[in-house]
């Protein structure tokens, strides 16, 4: 097994963990860990699916990528912009 290979299955991984989670509610769907798993799995899972060219696969993880990437950012900003106020309040 070549560490592309591993790279795949380490991103299958993330994306069952993931799914597994939210299933359990232990994670919503607004953690950012929640989207971090997402993200990274599927490019992982990705880069997998472009060495083996499973063309559909592949845009299937680009687009999960995708949702998951925009979905993390605008929580990231939530917070950043909370934590912001939060400081600004205190002077």
């Amino acid at each position: 097994m070549d560490h592309i290979q591993i790279l795949g299955w380490a991103g299958s991984g993330m994306l069952l963990l993931a799914y597994l989670l939210l299933s359990c509610r232990k994670l919503s769907s607004k953690s950012i860990f929640y989207q971090v798993l997402n993200f990274f799995g599927a490019i992982a899972a990705g880069i997998l699916l472009r060495k083996q060219e499973a063309w559909s696969m592949l845009s299937l993880e680009i687009i999960w990528a995708g949702i998951a990437g925009v979905t993390l950012l605008q929580l990231l900003i939530k917070k950043w912009h909370h934590v912001s106020h939060e400081e600004h309040d205190e002077y």
